[in-house]
């Protein structure tokens, strides 16, 4: 006979989601889910945070600052001020010799790449597979 373990008998919305808490202002903190991060930009040192339910200036936090808070394998630097979430990046166009702009799923705004990054975002891009939720 076949016995269901622990792990199997779970329901789905048991499994752990990986957060980060941001001070946006005054003691106003949010917490965002990692996996609804779209994208960063940092621009004269305020961090927006585009996900899924919205938009979140954070000031006074830096590109590298944010990536140590968020502490993620999918969300990556694709430029000086911009990070990104390789699970969103659906098409990747050249707009000039050094310069990329990344398209995301169901989500009009967009985000630069860097030569300098470029490898290893089309690397990532090219190696994920599709979740299975």
């Amino acid at each position: 006979p076949y016995t269901l373990s622990l792990h199997d008998a779970l329901p789905i919305s048991v499994i752990k989601r990986k957060y980060s808490i941001f001070d946006l202002k005054d003691g106003i903190f949010i917490k965002v889910y990692v996996d609804e991060i779209i994208f960063i930009e940092v621009n004269s040192r305020t961090c927006t945070l585009y996900t899924k339910n919205g938009n979140y200036e954070v000031k006074g936090l830096s590109l590298k600052e944010s990536l140590k808070l968020i502490n993620s394998n999918d969300i990556i630097q694709s430029h000086k001020s911009f990070a990104v979430n390789i699970n969103y990046i659906i098409k990747i166009v050249k707009l000039s010799i050094k310069t990329y702009e990344l398209f995301f799923e169901d989500y009009e705004k967009r985000a630069l790449l860097s030569y300098k990054c470029k490898n290893l975002v089309i690397k990532k891009f090219k190696n994920k597979k599709l979740d299975i939720i």
